[in-house]
């Protein structure tokens, strides 16, 4: 077990050794592992963690070393629900000898088992004893452990009815588990025992009370936890200042000192330290003693200070600055603590011993430990005493962002005269609606308002809210919109910020604002938080990235320039708060820098503004106007941007074409703005110069273009035009005119008769099979339906909502360039001289994916699904799907977009590469890449494997396999010999295969296999791109005749080889 300590809790070797056990021993389970119903090191239930934790991220528990901490943290929060739900069983059972009668029967399945045929296939466990006739020990290890393995209902029936005993998956039976269990004491961590109370000895009565306590019974009291003693604690300790101090006292404790001088013991022991100075035993609770420590704390000494209280009773000195809040949170707290006798938690030293360590003697107490105290004193209902603890200070943000724009109410007003003025303002808007203030109290002004608390940021507290799964609790708001823990939010809200700040070592107001409900960066970052239900890593590290020069301005230039999964919300939330212009809202000195970023990437008013028009944020561009000059870049109202759905035509052929894509990632109504810089149009259909079209127009320039820029290109137009060398002259008709899906196009005949091949009007299969691998079978898509697939609601709205958005652009992803009148296939795609009905395609993609939750209403996708799993990729998908499907004969020429001189896998590897390159940069990345190596030694090895097994073959293997040429299964390099044809030409995505010999210059059956992609300067060596180079996807020089040491030999290159049965003619050959 990684966790140190849990909550304050030591986590102590019988604990640690408990877990250990359990996960290695008993579950033979690690922290990377993860099915569809379990993950981790403790086999807990990924459905019962979901439930409990909503949207877990269960990649980040099982593949980032800080999710195994966390993996640690969970089970044990899982076992102390299980304590919550045993604790008849645990009050009846623990400690217990239980004696197993003769008769017990050993259950498999829910079918009896004799004993010598019961076989272990734990290897771990091989020998299994029989322990019926004799007494196991009923722990509260065996029972947790029992628990959770066979479940609650099986362990209640063995230790009620006495019947049954049960076997784990491994033919353990669950007899073996309380006998292995029975010498861990983990009471400490899940059963809250009652904690002795600190006793200072101060007058006759307190005197006497501990002259009354058997000397057994009690203990000196020089700093521990209620739970240690001396000799426990002396081996801890490193500073000799203490030890001295520890010595001392036991000295002291042993000299013949008379009764009359105890009051007066330890004066010359501690220095004059005032928490030292008089004696204190360590005693159990009991009414009687909780009595006194009542009289102690209302007597005149101390007169219900809980600071001097708590100072006296742990040997910790509390903040100065902070005693004021402490004794007003504290003296509400035991008010609402208080039992059938006036006493209450803090009189009852409850949870003191988090206090108590004498390693952090000189370490302050502040009130934020304060606060984590009473939320952990009070699980369950943890907010609803932290408020009416907190009920003493005044809440004025509520009643300022309520009546902010009522100008006229002072603060002092009734809330019921309040709740009048409201109901007229909304009565003369039109709106029937009441609302009633007068219950809340929120304008009565305390001693100090909830604002003026201080904090440190202590992170504990915010852990704490996460972990216990009530961040979201405490941003509840009534029915009226009034928050209902209005008092404890505001703090943690101030904790949270305070925390941040030190974090990223920030230290005034954010942009130079005093009032924080009117402060930007602080309401977005709180609204974040309210949005994820607790800043957890991921989201901290935006700060991080932002870092200490953090303002409005780089929060704004993050969240557009970034793929922050929040951008869009966040973006839309500053534009609902913002109704002033920067010079209004800023009050550091920060204009000329920000203006320069703003400018940097809008370098135009226009820019700006039509660029916060297209996002739904015209008050960020309102906001920043300023930084423009008003003449600057005016648009002409007539002009129209132009976007990739354009009708593109061209003078030389009767039917339109259109662009592939646009080259920025800006869009306005869905469509992506076109800039001077796009030129990559479709092919049109004909051509009359040239029969065939081929369009040059990378010479020529669009004319005119708008004023409006992106980056440092100019808009197109609707009025843009460009000269084509062959003749033609190209322009733009708009979509919204005249709609391309819905338009009339000129229809072409196809008839043999036509002395022009027209090139083909449909997509390719290999254009298919790339469109199907970069939008459906990705690898994320694929892994998040299984992660899924327990929680068949979620699944399935997931995945209708993937269908919906596949058909759409399946429509238009397939739709013809022009009509052929003879077809009437829904949608199409052209492949060896074959026009072939693809119109039911989404079906059948639905049909796999609803496979995996057993759904499926669609036969060839369950088929699909049942012969390939997971292992699926848009080539694979394709040749299943087009077995039987409904053809005719077409007479067209194929487009050949591919690069004559390259191999088809050129462009799966580069894609592959870029998308990994940066990975160890990248810790979400780095942790998917691992996963994605699983798959290139399924699909492209054969094997089941991970990232510690070589993968240089099965990378290779895959990268043929998705580029449509299929894999060889093998993970072997050396076995790709004979798989492949040997070729004397070393070819540009050649495949080269080095081979490694020892030192007595025989072949050892290891090697490397990798793609030729260039050649070093000198000649020496080739350039190759593959994988597992130096355990990445990534370049590396490799010599071509010489011999290259290794570790027990060395490696040479064996040969350059090419697939079996594909051209290789016109490649190019590397020289």
């Amino acid at each position: 077990m990684e966790l140190k300590k849990f909550e304050e809790i030591e986590i102590t070797s019988d604990i640690s050794n408990f877990f250990d056990k359990l996960a290695d021993i008993f579950l033979i389970k690690t922290y990377n592992e993860i099915n569809d119903v379990s993950f981790g090191r403790y086999e807990l239930s990924r459905l019962k963690i979901e439930e409990k934790f909503p949207n877990t991220d269960f990649d980040y528990l099982v593949y980032i070393e800080e999710g195994h901490i966390m993996q640690d943290e969970l089970v044990i929060i899982y076992f102390k629900e299980l304590v919550d739900d045993l604790i008849n069983i645990i009050d009846e059972f623990k400690e217990q000898e239980f004696y197993l009668d003769k008769s017990m029967k050993y259950i498999n399945k829910n079918t009896e088992v004799e004993f010598n045929k019961i076989k272990s296939s734990n290897s771990n466990i091989l020998n299994v004893s029989d322990y019926r006739l004799k007494n196991i020990k009923i722990t509260l290890a065996g029972i947790l452990s029992v628990a959770h393995v066979f479940g609650i209902k099986d362990l209640k029936e063995f230790l009620k009815e006495k019947k049954n005993i049960y076997l784990d998956k491994y033919n353990i039976p669950m007899t073996i588990y309380f006998k292995e269990f029975e010498n861990y004491d983990i009471n400490n961590l899940f059963v809250a025992e009652k904690e002795d109370v600190v006793l200072p000895i101060e007058n006759i009565e307190d005197k006497k009370i501990i002259e009354s306590i058997p000397n057994e019974e009690k203990k000196d009291f020089f700093g521990q936890d209620s739970k240690s003693d001396i000799s426990t604690i002396l081996d801890k300790l490193k500073d000799p200042e203490i030890i001295k101090l520890i010595l001392d006292l036991i000295n002291k404790k042993n000299s013949n000192k008379s009764n009359n001088d105890i009051l007066n013991f330890g004066k010359d022991c501690f220095d004059g330290n005032e928490n030292y100075e008089i004696p204190k035993k360590v005693i159990k609770s009991n009414e009687n003693v909780n009595n006194q420590l009542k009289k102690k704390y209302e007597s005149p000494e101390y007169d219900k200070n809980p600071s001097k209280y708590i100072s006296n009773t742990t040997n910790r000195e509390i903040s100065e600055k902070d005693k004021e809040d402490i004794n007003e949170i504290l003296n509400k707290y035991e008010e609402v603590t208080q039992d059938e006798n006036k006493v209450g938690d803090i009189v009852k030293q409850r949870g003191y011993d988090d206090f108590r360590d004498i390693t952090k003697k000189n370490t302050k107490l502040f009130t934020e430990d304060m606060i984590y105290l009473i939320l952990k004193n009070n699980r369950g209902e943890e907010l609803e005493v932290l408020e009416k603890s907190l009920g003493g200070y005044s809440c004025r943000y509520i009643n300022e962002s309520n009546f902010s724009k009522l100008t006229s109410i002072s603060k002092n007003i009734f809330l019921s005269k309040v709740s009048d003025m409201i109901n007229l303002n909304l009565k003369n808007l039109g709106i029937k609606y009441e609302v009633d203030l007068s219950e809340y109290n929120y304008l009565n002004f305390g001693k100090k308002d909830v604002d003026e608390i201080n904090v440190k940021g202590d992170k504990r507290i915010l852990d704490y809210l996460i972990l216990n799964n009530i961040v979201k609790k405490s941003y509840s708001v009534d029915s009226k919109g009034i928050r209902i823990y209005p008092r404890s939010r505001r703090v943690f809200d101030n904790i949270l910020i305070k925390y941040l700040k030190n974090r990223i070592k920030y230290n005034k107001n954010f942009d130079g604002i005093d009032l924080r409900d009117k402060n930007l960066v602080r309401i977005i970052i709180i609204y974040l938080d309210e949005l994820v239900e607790g800043l957890k890593e991921n989201e901290l590290e935006v700060f991080d990235e932002i870092g200490n020069k953090i303002n409005i301005t780089r929060i704004i230039i993050y969240l557009l320039k970034n793929k922050f999964k929040f951008s869009k919300t966040l973006l839309e939330k500053l534009n609902s708060l913002i109704n002033y212009s920067y010079e209004e809202y800023i009050k550091d000195k920060t204009r000329d820098k920000d203006k320069m970023e703003i400018l940097n990437i809008f370098p135009t008013r226009i820019s700006l503004e039509k660029h916060c028009e297209i996002k739904k944020i015209r008050n960020i561009y309102i906001f920043y106007k300023s930084f423009y000059k008003e003449d600057e870049n005016r648009v002409i109202n007539s002009e129209v941007l132009a976007t990739a759905s354009v009708v593109v035509k061209c003078s030389q052929c009767p039917t339109p074409s259109k662009f592939v894509t646009g080259g920025i990632n800006t869009f306005v109504k869905g469509d992506m703005i076109l800039t001077e810089n796009d030129k990559i149009i479709l092919p049109f259909a004909t051509c009359v110069a040239t029969k065939v079209c081929s369009i040059n127009i990378f010479g020529s320039k669009w004319d005119p273009v708008s004023n409006l820029k992106y980056g440092q290109s100019n808009a197109l137009i609707l009025n843009s035009k460009i000269n084509c060398s062959f003749g033609g002259i190209i322009s733009l008709e708009s979509t919204y005119k005249k709609n391309v899906l819905n338009s009339k196009i000129e229809i072409i005949e196809n008839k043999d008769k036509v002395d022009i091949k027209l090139n083909s009007p449909y997509k390719s299969k290999d254009e298919l099979i790339n469109f199907l691998n970069e939008k459906i079978f990705t690898f994320n898509f694929i892994e998040d339906c299984y992660d899924l697939k327990n929680n068949k609601v979620k699944f399935v709205k997931t995945l209708n909502i993937k269908m919906l958005e596949l058909k759409k652009i399946l429509e238009y992803f397939l739709k013809t360039k022009y009509v052929d009148k003879k077809i009437d296939f829904e949608l199409a795609i052209f492949d060896e001289n074959r026009i072939i009905d693809v119109s039911d395609i989404d079906q059948v993609i639905n049909g796999y994916f609803s496979s995996i939750i057993g759904v499926s209403k669609n036969d060839k996708g369950n088929k699909i699904f049942k012969k390939y799993g997971k292992n699926i990729n848009g080539s694979i998908f394709l040749k299943e799907y087009l077995l039987d499907k409904n053809n005719v004969e077409g007479k067209y020429e194929i487009e050949d977009t591919t690069k004559k001189n390259e191999p088809v896998w050129i462009k799966y590897l580069l894609k592959e590469y870029q998308k990994y390159k940066g990975r160890k940069r990248d810790v979400r990345l780095n942790e998917e890449f691992k996963r994605k190596i699983t798959l290139y030694h399924k699909i492209g090895g054969g094997i089941d494997a991970n990232s510690q097994t070589p993968w240089c073959s099965s990378f290779v293997n895959w990268i043929l396999d998705i580029s449509g040429i299929g894999s060889f299964k093998t993970p072997s390099s050396q076995e790709m010999i004979s798989k492949l044809n040997r070729i004397n030409k070393p070819l540009l995505g050649a495949i080269l295969i080095y081979t490694k010999y020892d030192q007595n210059n025989n072949k050892t059956g290891h090697g490397h296999i990798t793609f030729l992609m260039d050649i070093s300067e000198d000649k020496k060596q080739y350039i190759c791109l593959g994988g597992n180079q130096d355990r990445e996807i990534k370049y590396s020089k490799y010599y071509i005749d010489k011999k290259m040491g290794v570790k027990g030999g060395y490696f040479k290159l064996n040969g350059i080889f090419w697939p079996p049965d594909y051209p290789s003619e016109n490649i190019l050959e590397i020289k």
